[in-house]
């Protein structure tokens, strides 16, 4: 059916389809993870889920971890955030104006990989470096504001936790040399409220009892590194030193997060220790060189020692 218009009139029975709550279309069972997204599944629509993921939701069969999937594929997260940021502009330019709301979120690095300077603003607006400075407005407000349960970047969010249960939340997991973007995420887990962990690098966590044990296992980590030669042994090392870990951290994947995060890896002894990236180029330069001066095959044992040396 069409309207007099010509465009297409709603179909009733699609309508209908979409009010399905997702508990009804993938219930969960009792083994299933809780987190940020699957505690209100019960509250969530077919509806609230973003176009694509609607129809993986309505697929046969659909699944909890089928719909999570679907929330994370990148243009998806790449929606979420760039609707995240226009709900704080909408909010904003309703309370102040646009010129205040575009200054806003440029200076708060949400418009651009490059967050600009006052000067550069105040060029743009044709207006003085201090007026800048006196319309700017912090967004953290609006951010919560606009981050309620059924919000697209809210459902990525909880997604994310649910697939990578006791694994820290990193912004790059979910958006890569997209700056604006990345920003856009840390500004929606600070306005949400996810723990923090004071340890040397962005990260988030479900629980406050996850943030603990990061903090503690990343502490740890220059006593339990020297006597492991593979992530296996360090984190039996981790268990060991920690008995009560496991029950809240994915071990081997937060570890891994660890080694990419804080530069752990072998090194020429095969024991794990910090700085891997330098060896590994320094091992790289050396049979590079050697190879290059050698006008004849070489025998593995040989550039072993070389490497060694």
């Amino acid at each position: 059916m069409t309207k007099l218009d010509g465009s297409a009139l709603p179909d009733p029975a699609d309508e209908f389809t979409r009010s399905w709550p997702l508990d009804m279309i993938a219930p969960l069972d009792s083994q299933t993870p809780g987190g940020p997204l699957l505690d209100h599944w019960s509250d969530l629509a077919v509806a609230d889920l973003p176009g694509p993921v609607q129809r993986v939701a309505l697929g046969h069969p659909a699944s909890w971890t089928a719909i999570c999937d679907a929330l994370l594929e990148p243009k998806v997260v790449a929606d979420a955030c760039d609707a995240f940021v226009e709900g704080v502009r909408r909010r904003l330019a309703g309370r102040y104006s646009d010129r205040v709301a575009a200054i806003s979120l440029s200076r708060a690095g949400l418009v651009s990989d490059e967050v600009p300077t006052l000067e550069r603003l105040g060029r743009e607006w044709k207006i003085t470096r201090e007026r800048v400075r006196q319309l700017e407005r912090k967004v953290g407000r609006e951010a919560t504001a606009v981050l309620d349960h059924r919000a697209s970047l809210r459902l990525v969010l909880g997604a994310q936790m649910a697939l990578n249960r006791g694994t820290p939340l990193v912004v790059d997991t979910l958006v890569r040399a997209d700056a604006a973007r990345a920003r856009a995420i840390e500004l929606a887990v600070r306005a949400i409220g996810l723990p923090q962990p004071s340890v040397p690098f962005s990260a988030w966590t479900a629980t406050d009892a996850q943030a603990r044990g990061l903090e503690a296992l990343v502490e740890a980590m220059p006593r339990l590194l020297p006597t492991a030669r593979s992530f296996a042994e360090l984190a039996a090392e981790a268990a060991t030193a920690f008995p009560h870990l496991e029950a809240v951290l994915d071990l081997d994947a937060t570890l891994r997060l660890l080694a990419d995060r804080l530069d752990i890896g072998p090194a020429l002894d095969g024991r794990f220790t910090f700085g891997y990236s330098a060896t590994h180029q320094r091992v790289a330069g050396k049979v590079v060189t050697y190879l290059q001066r050698r006008g004849v095959p070489i025998a593995p044992m040989e550039l072993a020692r070389v490497v060694r040396g």
